[in-house]
């Protein structure tokens, strides 16, 4: 496919009252079909509380309704912190 930029040049070129709106208008339009069809993504490093949050967000059943408040208090109390090597035994 295209990329999105492309589409939105295509629609602006391909409409028949694009070229008679004023300017402002024309950058509206632009703006609204960029927000339809450009995707922007952001890749963040993964922590434990973007992890958790990101499983709790897609089914609170799958980590058994664990909070990432929840999951922090726990780590605190296990005196886990950043950069630790720590044992888990299930």
């Amino acid at each position: 496919g295209k990329s999105g930029a492309e589409i939105v040049q295509e629609l602006c070129s391909n409409s028949a009252t694009f070229s008679t709106k004023t300017e402002f208008s024309q950058d509206k339009y632009k703006k609204k079909k960029a927000k339809k069809y450009i995707c922007w993504v952001t890749v963040r490093r993964p922590t434990a509380r973007a992890i958790c949050q990101a499983y709790y967000n897609k089914g609170p059943e799958r980590v058994f309704n664990l909070r990432h408040d929840s999951l922090a208090i726990m780590l605190n109390m296990a005196n886990v912190a950043a950069g630790a090597r720590v044992l888990v035994f299930d």
